[in-house]
């Protein structure tokens, strides 16, 4: 339909004195040759377009059946690692809070420890109990 319409325009046109005259011409029998010859090929390039078109929306996962192995792969494949930014290493601000008071709280109890003397007696009951906890 597409390689035809120009031509029946054309035709319906030729009916006017006007175009018949413009046609007689060098130049007017050039444009129908040219036309004429390019009229075809913009036929078949444009089938082989729709047809390209056709193909790739067929093909696109929406529209494709799924292979046997598409439907068993979601059962045969490992189970992903938890994200270490999931863990949780602390309680949160007392975690962090911690973590940055404990060399000061070390330098305050050692003087402390050598008054008192608890860190050795501590470090000798977790021995005779065979306890793997220390003292730190």
């Amino acid at each position: 339909m597409a390689v035809y319409a120009p031509w029946l325009v054309l035709v319906s046109l030729a009916s006017q004195q006007q175009t018949l005259t413009a046609c007689d011409t060098a130049t007017g029998t050039v444009i129908l040759a040219i036309g004429a010859v390019l009229s075809p090929i913009g036929a078949v390039l444009g089938g082989v377009a729709a047809s390209g078109a056709v193909l790739a929306v067929l093909a696109s996962p929406p529209m494709r059946r799924p292979t046997l192995a598409d439907r068993i792969a979601p059962y045969l494949a490992d189970t992903t690692r938890a994200s270490r930014l999931l863990a949780r290493t602390g309680t949160g601000t007392a975690g962090a809070l911690g973590r940055l008071t404990a060399p000061l709280l070390r330098d305050a109890v050692r003087p402390l420890d050598r008054i008192v003397g608890g860190q050795a007696s501590v470090r000798r009951r977790l021995e005779s109990l065979d306890s793997p906890m220390t003292v730190e």
